[in-house]
């Protein structure tokens, strides 16, 4: 299971102000047997992102208020921090509704080519 922290502060420095730093640090726990922590330098990690306020590829990131806007308000850190996968690729960049659209795309692609080929076969008999 994992956990969020959000830190809401009243009186934010200038240059902070209308953005939001979204760490994800899924991969910044320890797993033993059934219990989950996290280790000194997870912690220190952490708060090294936290007091940076900056862009770690894979790790945090450094979103606009009107960037979340664009992602109907959602703070789901996926949408912004993209992770880095074993092979060293990252994961696709798209918002859930562009993958969405071409997912809807592309089966219409498949039944147009579909049809095209029934068609096809029609015409042999």
């Amino acid at each position: 299971m994992e956990s969020c922290v959000v830190i809401c502060r009243t009186q934010k420095p200038q240059e902070r102000r209308g953005k939001i730093l979204l760490i994800d640090a899924v991969k910044e726990v320890a797993r033993v047997q059934a219990q989950s922590f996290l280790k000194p330098e997870h912690q220190k990690r952490i708060l090294a992102a936290y007091r940076g306020f900056r862009d770690e590829e894979g790790f945090a990131k450094v979103v606009t208020v009107e960037q979340v806007s664009q992602q109907d308000y959602s703070l789901s850190i996926p949408l912004y921090v993209r992770r880095v996968l074993e092979n060293g690729m990252e994961t696709d960049k798209r918002s859930l509704k562009e993958l969405w659209s071409d997912w809807q795309e592309s089966g219409r692609e498949f039944w147009r080519q579909m049809d095209e080929v029934v068609e096809m076969l029609d015409q042999m008999m």
